[in-house]
């Protein structure tokens, strides 16, 4: 007895949720939702330090009276960076995969493992490990 087919999925190529559009385009929307997603992550980390968020000029002056208020400079800071990186991580599976899939003509998942890779290789350089 065969396993009943899904209407959805007869055509590899027919899936739901498989990226569809120019390398440009998708590559474009991957670094406008990774850098939404690595802000998101950075403002809910900023907000629930303990710790005010300082730069290195009031870490100074918070020694010497004990009392540190949060800059809203060192804020923006603290989530612009990992907004960057979150965004260059996406676009750099974006890139590897559109990259793939255009020079193997298949779309599969090796595809997906190469920009797996090129990403991993964007994340690993933050930590220069």
């Amino acid at each position: 007895m065969d396993a009943p087919k899904d209407a959805d999925y007869v055509d590899a190529d027919d899936r739901k949720g498989y990226p569809s559009g120019s390398c440009v385009n998708r590559i474009f929307n991957s670094i406008f939702f990774g850098s939404v997603a690595g802000g998101t992550f950075a403002a809910v980390s900023a907000g629930f330090s303990p710790d005010p968020i300082t730069s290195s000029a009031d870490r100074l002056t918070a020694a010497r009276t004990f009392v540190g208020k949060t800059s809203l400079a060192a804020v923006g800071r603290s989530i612009v960076g990992p907004s960057i990186w979150m965004a260059a991580a996406c676009a750099a599976f974006s890139f590897g995969e559109c990259t793939a899939e255009t020079m193997r003509g298949k779309r599969d998942s090796m595809n997906a493992g190469i920009g797996g890779a090129l990403c991993g290789l964007v994340m690993g350089s933050i930590f220069r490990r």
